[in-house]
C-alpha cells in the first residue's frame, strides 16, 4: 500500500564493488527481499533505499566483504524491541510495531554467508537495517557461461508478472528479459484482472500471497471469466511439501518456489510453453 502513497525507491551502488562477484544469490535475495518488504510495509511517506558498500579488501583468495543497507523513513523501532529483533521468539503482535517477520531467518542466512546483521533506528525517524556477506572477486570469463542452460529464444513471450514485492518484480523482470522475453507487472491479483486481455499474454506468473487479492483468488476469477487462458505459474516463498499439488488443483498450471534463478525459470518456461526449450 505504501507504494501508492508516494514512497520513492532507490538503489545506491558502490563503484568499488567489482562488476562480477561469486556469492550465494538465493540467500542474498531472500535477505534483501525480507528487509525491503518490511521497509516498504512500515514506510508511508519518504523513501526506501538499498545501498551497497565494499567494506574491506585484501581477504584471502580474492575475497571481499560487502555491506548492504536497507534505509527507510518509516516509523522506526523502539530501543526495547531492537534488542530482541532477531530472536525467533518475537511475536507477530510485537512485529507490528515496525519489524515485520522473518528477521531471525535473515540472521541465520547472513551467518551462512559469512556475515553479520544489525539495525540502527529511532522512533519516528526511520530505520537502517544492514548486513554483510563475503564474496569472491570473479571475472566474466569465470562465470561458466558455456555451462548455463541454452534457451530457444525464437519464440518471444509476453509475460504478466503479478507480484507485490518490488524487489522480486525487478529480479523476475531482469531474468525474463535475459531470456529474451517482455514483461508487464501487476502488483496484486486485482490489477492482474484489470490488465488481462485475451491474446495479450503468453504466460501469467502469479504470486500466491498478495494484498488486495491473492493469487489463488485471481486465478479462479480468471478461470471463471475466460475459457482460453495462457498458462498460470504460481510463485510462493513457502516450500512446504504438497504445495505444488495444492495450487495446481486450484487451477494453476505449475508452481515455482522463491527464491529461484535463471535456470529454474528457464525450466518452468519449457514445461508450460510449447516451443520454449531449455
Amino acid at each position: 500500500d505504501s507504494m501508492h502513497k508516494g514512497v520513492d525507491f532507490a538503489i545506491d551502488s558502490d563503484f568499488n564493488i567489482p562488476p562480477f562477484i561469486k556469492a550465494d544469490q538465493s540467500r542474498l535475495l531472500q535477505v534483501l527481499n525480507n528487509l525491503v518488504s518490511n521497509a516498504v510495509k512500515f514506510t508511508h511517506a519518504g523513501s526506501v533505499t538499498i545501498r551497497s558498500t565494499r567494506v574491506s579488501s585484501g581477504l584471502p583468495d580474492k575475497k571481499i566483504r560487502i555491506k548492504m543497507q536497507v534505509i527507510d523513513t518509516g516509523r522506526g523501532i523502539s530501543a526495547d524491541l531492537q534488542t530482541k529483533l532477531f530472536s525467533p521468539f518475537v511475536q507477530e503482535e510485537e512485529s507490528s510495531e515496525g519489524t515485520g517477520l522473518g528477521l531471525s531467518i535473515c540472521k541465520e542466512l547472513v551467518a551462512l554467508m559469512g556475515g553479520e546483521i544489525g539495525v540502527v533506528s529511532k522512533e519516528e525517524k526511520g530505520s537502517m537495517f544492514w548486513f554483510t556477506f563475503t564474496a569472491q572477486i570473479a571475472c566474466e570469463s569465470h562465470l561458466g557461461k558455456k555451462n548455463l542452460p541454452q534457451y530457444d529464444h525464437q519464440r518471444k513471450l509476453h509475460i504478466l508478472v503479478t507480484e507485490d514485492s518490488l524487489v522480486i518484480q525487478k529480479y523476475v523482470n531482469l531474468l525474463l528479459k535475459s531470456l529474451g522475453h517482455t514483461v508487464s507487472i501487476a502488483e496484486n491479483g486485482q490489477q492482474a484482472l484489470d490488465v488481462f486481455e485475451p491474446g495479450k499474454f503468453d504466460l501469467i506468473m502469479m504470486d500466491v500471497q498478495m494484498p488486495v487479492m491473492d493469487g489463488v483468488t485471481a486465478t479462479l476469477k480468471l478461470k471463471e471469466k475466460y475459457t482460453n487462458l495462457p498458462p498460470i505459474v504460481g510463485l510462493s516463498a513457502n516450500a512446504f511439501e504438497g504445495d505444488q499439488e495444492k495450487y495446481i488443483s486450484l487451477g494453476m498450471d505449475d508452481y515455482l518456489t522463491k527464491p529461484f534463478n535463471r535456470e529454474d525459470l528457464g525450466k518452468i518456461l519449457s514445461r508450460v510453453i510449447p516451443g520454449v526449450k531449455s
